[in-house]
């Protein structure tokens, strides 16, 4: 009843392009984004230049996730109104989500110019610099967001992701720790922790964290391989042996985890069984040879 009063009520501003103005700001606040465009449009259309306008149609565009016309609206926005925070906030969110990170980079740079306390920005900043490849700047606005929002595990997660590409790798191991005390339902970290511990040749912790990460995830395949390689090099050849078999139960058609079965059997002195493994695994290479029924494809 109330949004018909409104409008009937407008009638008596039907001559008048406020109406238009009205409308969008009405559907604007009951967030019906594609009604307020409209009426908004009908209002610029007038010949009125209005960067307020501008602004609320951007918006509009982005809450539909039409990022290119938002990005149209808020750039002409800018023309008229070169410092408004939010239009440049706005903007540049468009921009990362077109994945055009150089420009949302810039425009987050402008932003806190603009605005000093603008803390999310460093956020943005750190990811944008990522994405361009730019790990050691990514880092560095990765560790400023932190001295503001500690506890945000996004960011720590994505600092501790830039640490091990830096090969930082007690300091990744470090952060991942962290999360897990802040947040122990999140077992991804346990892969990771385990990861770098295998890089690092720690093989009895990878082990541990491995086995920690395949409680919660049962069905991956690399980390079965991975657990099984810890194995090895630890001279566990039982324990590496069967968890190459857990990984050939969730993909089989690995020729490389055939040829560690292989190689294995041999050195424990099962040469038929070596034999054996070693031919599936030339013939999974040379693509011509089905699992289901150890035939060849026609």
């Amino acid at each position: 009843m109330f949004v018909l009063s409104f409008i009937k009520n407008l009638e008596l501003l039907k001559n008048s392009n406020t109406a238009n103005l009205l409308l969008g700001e009405f559907f604007y606040g009951l967030k019906e984004y594609k009604k307020s465009s409209i009426y908004y449009n009908k209002y610029l259309n007038q010949n009125i230049i209005n960067s307020y306008v501008l602004l609320r149609v951007g918006n509009c565009n982005y809450y539909n996730s039409k990022y290119e016309d938002a990005i149209f609206f808020y750039e002409n926005a800018r023309l008229y109104d070169p410092d408004s925070f939010e239009t440049i906030s706005n903007l540049a969110l468009s921009y990362y989500f077109m994945e055009k990170y150089e420009k949302c980079y810039d425009l987050f740079k402008l932003s806190l110019d603009i605005k000093k306390d603008n803390n999310e920005a460093y956020m943005m900043l750190g990811i944008c610099s990522e994405k361009l490849g730019y790990i050691i700047k990514a880092t560095r606005y990765y560790e400023k967001y932190l001295t503001i929002n500690k506890n945000d595990i996004d960011c720590m997660y994505s600092l501790a992701r830039c640490y091990l590409i830096n090969k930082n790798f007690e300091k990744s191991i470090e952060i991942y720790r962290n999360i897990i005390e802040l947040k122990p339902s999140f077992y991804q970290v346990w892969k990771n922790i385990a990861d770098v511990q295998y890089q690092l040749q720690d093989y009895e912790n990878a082990i541990f964290s491995y086995n920690f990460y395949l409680t919660i995830k049962y069905d991956d395949f690399c980390v079965w391989n991975n657990l099984a390689n810890c194995y090895r090099e630890i001279k566990d050849y039982d324990s590496a042996i069967s968890s190459y078999k857990k990984a050939l139960s969730i993909d089989e058609s690995n020729y490389e985890v055939w040829e560690k079965l292989s190689f294995l059997h041999e050195i424990t002195n099962q040469n038929d069984k070596s034999y054996n493994l070693k031919n599936i695994s030339e013939k999974i290479k040379s693509s011509n040879y089905n699992l289901n029924t150890n035939e060849q494809k026609i």
